[in-house]
């Protein structure tokens, strides 16, 4: 049940970063650009980094005994979200809040595809059904 309260915060968190992220780019004194969103996003990404990095110093293994494999799955992980974030800000800065947050946040269905054709996700109906109403979705709110 703890990884369902960590989806519903992660879930509230994003929306606040679409919200925010918008209101920085579209601010009716003074907005940044895309860019300065991103970049401004990334530093205090950086920062919360090294706060966990500093906080768990002690639970941490050593750089030499991390898994290779895992490691550079995390290093793509973390070089798509900034790449995302890139597109993310650049959308906010021209398109509607609610779809871009919606077709963005359809993720999941995407996911959700590409694990099934390798094999690697049971395909059911209630799935599929999902993927057909994010898809729907993120339709309605973009064209809202």
């Amino acid at each position: 049940m703890s990884w369902l309260i960590n989806a519903l915060a992660a879930n509230f968190l994003y929306a606040l970063w679409s919200l925010f992220g918008s209101y920085s780019q579209t601010s009716p004194t003074s907005s940044l650009t895309s860019l300065e969103s991103q970049l401004i996003t990334s530093f205090t990404s950086t920062l919360v980094a090294i706060n966990l990095l500093v906080t768990n110093m002690g639970s941490l293994r050593s750089p030499s005994d991390l898994p290779l494999v895992s490691s550079l799955c995390a290093v793509l992980a973390g070089v798509s979200t900034q790449c995302g974030g890139i597109f993310y800000n650049a959308a906010l800065s021209s398109g509607p809040t609610s779809g871009v947050a919606a077709i963005a946040g359809g993720y999941p269905a995407v996911v959700f595809v590409v694990n099934a054709a390798a094999g690697r996700e049971e395909v059911n109906g209630m799935k599929v059904a999902g993927v057909v109403l994010a898809v729907a979705s993120g339709a309605a709110f973009s064209m809202a």
